[in-house]
């Protein structure tokens, strides 16, 4: 991001620490991995075409849920109810899987929630993760 004068804010809360995350087991950790990896990359190429670029990445724990945020400002039209499905994209031709690789994991797993919201200024993708089992 750095390398492409993208603004980024990054907030963990303190609270992560003391949960043992990898006991959710190595297929969760690697889902979880996966779409925080579709987030940034998405949020990355949304703004690598605005003369503003800036990305949020949150992390927190409430309610026994642990919440990755990833926030970024854009331009245009974005479709909420589309934008799950394969091969819808705001980018061009060859692009429009990622947040369809990301609905089929939480769709395969039950630890796993997404949240989208949109604003005029900022889109928002929230992965939540199920950790009330692990206390």
């Amino acid at each position: 991001m750095k390398e492409q004068n993208i603004d980024f804010d990054l907030s963990i809360d303190k609270a992560i620490k003391r949960v043992q995350l990898l006991r959710l087991g190595d297929d969760t950790m690697l889902d979880i991995c996966k779409i925080v990896g579709v987030f940034l990359d998405n949020a990355i190429e949304a703004v690598s075409i605005l003369k503003e670029k800036f990305i949020d990445l949150e992390m927190s724990i409430e309610n026994s849920h642990l919440y990755i945020s990833v926030s970024n400002n854009y331009e245009g039209t974005l479709q909420l109810n589309q934008i799950d499905d394969q091969g819808y994209t705001t980018k061009g031709k060859g692009h429009g899987y990622g947040l369809s690789l990301v609905k089929k994991l939480i769709d395969e797993n039950p630890l796993l929630k997404n949240e989208k919201g949109i604003s005029s200024e900022e889109f928002t993708q929230r992965l939540i993760v199920d950790i009330s089992k692990l206390k």
